[in-house]
């Protein structure tokens, strides 16, 4: 149950009516309304108003912020050209039929003319005994209905009154409006958008607004009154046309009550179910300046008071209720979005705005060492050389810079608006560099410089830190650090120093092959580790044939030493005598393998005495194969040496 009224007496209300009538006819005003072109679809000759409010209940509670809420109706509806009447308190049934019947005979006649009802008080739902629920509005002396249902039936006055009331009108426009809450069928709850006043909106039609629905509490707290008063004002003009309709009252009603009461209050709105009376809307036309907005360069989104005027944008003529409004502009590529302005309208003012677009711009501040460097920007040269300030929208861009003495530099930047983007560039300084060797034909890497055979002259050489690493047949690897300087010849001579048989040696030792490798000999290198690595593996072989023969022998013993049969002692015998002889023939294998090894690890030796190192600069790419062979020494004498321990 919702709001709550108290009671004047009837011969008030007539007296009332009577002055307001008066009134009205001193203060005629006429609306006329036109659609967005400008083209007149409608207009009211005269404009009546009828509020009622009810803040002392007799048995319910009162609503003392009602007094406060009709007051402010009423003045924003005179704002408006209203001829209000105002009714404070009706005691029942009767008086609220008989405030209602008089006022429809004495303003709701003329077709031309609009009518708005606003109600303040109690609203009440009741289920019927055939399952349906009846909405009630409730007057000052209406009992409590969960004590006195009959008598509360009897006093409060029923929607389907409200339903018959609207029907009496002739006039084409009606708008009934609820701060109550209650349950009732007249009429069918909206879902539309609102729509741009068109010839439609001249058609007849009842409309009826509730602050919420039947089962909530709606607080004495002047919300939906608030709100309906600022809708009125101009708040619920969603598309800016100078009007408020009534769809876009309801919808702003539902939209702001709903928000502000946190879900706990839903206004509901729309039309009588009556096809002959919905399809029209009511107007409310507000006072409205003309302002003309225009923006360098044009195309720009209009927002008035943080919302987007549909499918206006710069230039564009609005029609904007009298006051202070907060004119923004949307965002154009490569133009910054402009800042808020505060527009004041006037009656009898028609300003117009510009707003210049001011265009993104970022800053590329560009140095160079030396300077004096011409400047490419994605490929167009500047008339600008180092150091340059240049502006820019922002973008990516692909800067060259250049000297006749030196490489182009090129880098890529992202400049973004209001930004200074520093380019600092060291330009690369050409020079030259000399590489020989001693003796000369090796081969030197200089990492990003290539590989050359030496001597040679390198051209257009960056100055800075290098290492060389030269290499040849024969001799040591070398390697050396080196600066190249600026602007000069520069000298490299590297110095290789030839490997010693000793060297060779103690590294054939380990491994066959190994010292030849080092010493510049690589295919006899191969061959003689490929006949160490078989010497090895056989020997190995053999040592592990004649182990397992060892143990096969003694195991025969044994066999032979448990036989107790004769058959058993001949069995054994012969099985011992085979063993022994396998042992024997394993036994020589095995010498021979180690012998073998022997042989090879010693012409192995004298070839690394024989031959020495190599004589001059091979390949640089055989040189190469020499990490491979590392892991060997650190493998293959460890397993011979283990192996040939276990049974020597």
């Amino acid at each position: 149950m919702k709001r709550l009224m108290v009671t004047l007496n009837s011969l008030l209300l007539i007296l009332t009516m009577s002055l307001t009538l008066h009134a009205a006819e001193r203060r005629g005003l006429e609306v006329v309304i036109g659609d967005k072109t400008g083209q007149q679809v409608g207009m009211y000759e005269n404009s009546y108003a009828l509020v009622i409010g009810v803040s002392e209940y007799k048995t319910l509670p009162n609503l003392p912020g009602v007094k406060k809420d009709i007051a402010a109706v009423k003045k924003a509806l005179e704002e408006h050209g209203f001829h209000v009447t105002l009714v404070e308190n009706p005691t029942d049934r009767s008086e609220l039929d008989q405030v209602f019947i008089n006022f429809i005979n004495t303003h709701g006649q003329k077709q031309d003319d609009r009518l708005l009802f606003y109600f303040a008080g109690h609203g009440h739902t009741l289920r019927t005994t055939y399952g349906g629920e009846m909405g009630y509005i409730v007057p000052a002396d209406a009992p409590n209905p969960n004590q006195d249902e009959d008598g509360f039936r009897a006093t409060a006055l029923d929607m389907q009154m409200i339903e018959v009331y609207a029907k009496r009108i002739q006039s084409k426009h009606a708008l009934f409006v609820f701060d109550s809450c209650f349950s009732g069928s007249i009429f069918a709850l909206s879902r539309a958008i609102p729509e741009h006043i068109s010839d439609k909106t001249g058609r007849h039609v009842r409309q009826f607004i509730t602050s919420g629905s039947a089962d909530e509490q709606v607080p004495d707290d002047g919300l939906f009154r608030q709100q309906f008063v600022e809708a009125l004002e101009g708040a619920a003009d969603w598309d800016s046309d100078g009007y408020v309709t009534g769809l876009e009252l309801g919808e702003f009603l539902q939209r702001q009550i709903v928000n502000y009461s946190s879900g706990a209050q839903h206004p509901q709105y729309g039309k009588i179910r009556d096809p002959l009376l919905d399809k029209g809307d009511f107007v409310f036309q507000l006072p409205v300046a003309t302002v003309t907005i225009e923006s360098y360069p044009p195309g720009v989104a209009i927002y008035i008071d943080d919302g987007q005027l549909k499918d206006r944008k710069t230039p564009a003529m609005l029609k904007l209720p009298i006051g202070e409004h907060t004119l923004k502009l949307g965002e154009l590529p490569m133009y910054r979005r402009s800042d808020p302005q505060i527009i004041q309208l006037r009656p009898g003012v028609n300003p117009v705005v510009i707003v210049p677009l001011e265009p993104k711009m970022g800053t590329l501040d560009i140095t160079s060492t030396p300077d004096r460097a011409t400047i490419r920007i994605d490929g167009e040269l500047e008339a600008q050389t180092t150091p340059a300030t240049l502006t820019k929208p922002p973008g990516k861009y692909t800067i060259t810079i250049e000297r006749n003495d030196s490489d182009p530099y090129t880098i890529q930047v992202t400049l973004t608006d209001r930004q200074i983007l520093e380019v600092k560039v060291s330009l690369p300084e050409q020079t030259q560099l000399h590489v020989t060797s001693n003796p000369p034909g090796g081969m030197v890497n200089l990492g990003k410089l290539g590989v050359h055979h030496t001597p040679v002259v390198l051209r257009a050489v960056k100055p800075g830190d290098y290492e060389a690493r030269a290499t040849m047949r024969g001799y040591k690897t070398t390697v050396q650090q080196f600066t190249v300087s600026p602007y000069t010849l520069n000298r490299l001579e590297i110095r290789l120093f030839p490997v010693s048989k000793l060297q060779m040696a103690w590294r054939s030792l380990l491994i066959p092959g190994w010292g030849q490798h080092y010493g510049g000999h690589y295919s006899s290198s191969t061959t003689f580790l490929l006949a160490g690595l078989g010497a090895v593996t056989g020997a190995t072989a053999g040592y592990l044939l004649y182990d397992r023969s060892v143990d096969d022998y003694s195991k025969s013993v044994v066999r032979y030493d448990n036989a107790f049969t004769s058959q058993e002692v001949e069995l054994a015998s012969e099985a011992m005598i085979d063993a022994h002889e396998t042992a024997d023939n394993r036994f020589v294998l095995r010498q021979a393998m180690f012998i073998t090894a022997g042989v090879v690890w010693g012409i192995n030796m004298a070839h690394v005495f024989i031959s020495g190192p190599a004589d001059g600069a091979g390949p640089l790419q055989e040189q190469v194969e020499l990490p491979r062979w590392r892991i060997a020494p650190r493998v293959l004498p460890h397993f011979v040496g283990v192996t040939l321990a276990r049974r020597f």
